[in-house]
């Protein structure tokens, strides 16, 4: 079943209870939906709870705040409870003694959200960081800091109560766009070339970005794609947070997925070329970084049949002699199928066995093989994008596994 985002404006706090409220920073001003400023005082207190700040804030209208708790730490949440789309916002205001730092709220707008596609040429470095922090901010993320500016750290929504996922990004400025992967916490964070993203900035050369509040995916248009490197449809990073099912509430609590690319001359692996970061060593960037319940992993240019790699899974009828790839794939009639795009990974190694940390946001596999960015609009009355190029699994390249298409809902029309 495909999981849809949804589009309410949702806020949690980043600092956990307790919190110390004192004269100096106990006003709350938010404004729900471009409505009047509603502003509180807070109640001055050494080690006021999360419970109680909410108490605080009942007569809040529009938007409803309640405890949020992730591996029994408690947090504010505020959540927009009267619109949708991009018409949903919190906007959290900086009055004198407002108390957006001691809580952990970013004086900015968050929005419902919507998927965005988004393209922007890479002129330059910082023009390729502006328009990814654009993308994402139409999509829904908020920039903490740097706006425009370098490094840049931007945060995705949190996903809906009881999942209480999220996490950020930094893009800092190279040779190349240097991007990493981190929570919201920051205390886990990867550091070193392995667990970096290198975009490429090419004169001629144009990104797009496809994203929701909750995940992207960045690449190189189809139309541009041979001009660097003279690689079709290559040149992609992604991460996000996954959507989770009810009985992994409270279990999963940080399930965080990145790939990572760290040689801009070999083009990467997942989600372009495959629908795993399965492959032969040093012919595709195959790096991927993993954070889950407060472990981080991370694996470059992983070798083949690894447990644990970062990939989606696919209902599988049958497997060819080397044990890897589908025999068949669609109905007798050349129908073929649509599965979930189950993500998993390795909790500590890519030689854990790998799990399944949930699914992706807004998507779908399809069992068949299309060419890279084309877009359909037969599923359920939307428009998607495939991410996948010509992956015909076992029918063309046993090292890319089962054939099959990841494709991505989009405010595209056609094929770009």
């Amino acid at each position: 079943m495909i999981q849809f985002s949804d589009k309410n404006a949702d806020a949690c706090s980043t600092l956990q209870e307790p919190y110390n409220i004192t004269s100096s920073n106990n006003q709350f001003s938010i404004s729900v939906d471009g409505g009047s400023n509603q502003v509180f005082t807070l109640t001055n207190g050494s080690a006021r709870t999360a419970a109680q700040i909410v108490a605080d804030l009942a007569g809040l209208t529009g938007a409803v705040a309640s405890v949020v708790t992730i591996n029994n730490i408690n947090y504010v949440r505020i959540r927009d409870n009267s619109a949708n789309g991009t018409s949903s916002t919190l906007l959290f205001n900086s009055p004198s003694n407002n108390s957006n730092a001691i809580l952990g709220f970013t004086a900015t707008t968050y929005t419902g959200g919507t998927n965005v596609c988004y393209s922007f040429p890479a002129s330059s470095v910082q023009n390729v960081i502006n328009g990814i922090e654009t993308a994402l901010n139409n999509a829904g993320w908020i920039t903490i800091s740097g706006h425009q500016s370098t490094p840049c750290v931007v945060q995705s929504s949190m996903t809906p109560p009881g999942q209480n996922l999220r996490m950020r990004i930094t893009m800092t400025a190279g040779s190349n766009v240097q991007i990493n992967a981190s929570n919201v916490s920051g205390t886990l964070a990867g550091t070193g070339s392995a667990t970096q993203s290198y975009i490429p900035a090419v004169t001629g050369m144009a990104y797009s970005v496809l994203a929701n509040k909750y995940q992207a995916f960045v690449y190189v248009n189809g139309n541009y794609a041979g001009q660097y490197n003279g690689s079709s449809y290559g040149y992609a990073t992604c991460w996000g947070v996954p959507w989770i099912p009810s009985f992994l509430y409270g279990i999963l609590w940080e399930a965080i997925w990145f790939t990572t690319t760290t040689d801009c001359s070999v083009p990467p692996a997942f989600p372009r070329i495959g629908l795993t970061n399965i492959t032969q060593s040093g012919t595709y960037n195959c790096w991927w970084e993993t954070f889950t319940n407060g472990m981080l992993s991370n694996n470059g240019n992983q070798q083949q049949f690894q447990s644990g790699g970062l990939g989606l899974l696919l209902l599988l009828s049958g497997v060819t002699s080397n044990n890897f790839g589908v025999t068949c794939f669609r109905y007798h009639d050349l129908t073929s199928l649509m599965c979930d795009p189950l993500i998993s990974w390795g909790t500590m190694a890519y030689n854990d066995e790998g799990t399944i940390k949930g699914q992706l946001w807004d998507a779908f596999i399809s069992t068949d093989s299309f060419q890279g960015d084309t877009v359909i609009t037969s599923v359920d009355g939307a428009n998607w994008h495939a991410m996948t190029h010509n992956n015909q699994g076992a029918f063309s390249n046993s090292n890319w596994g089962y054939r099959g298409t990841l494709f991505i809902l989009t405010p595209e029309t056609s094929t770009p």
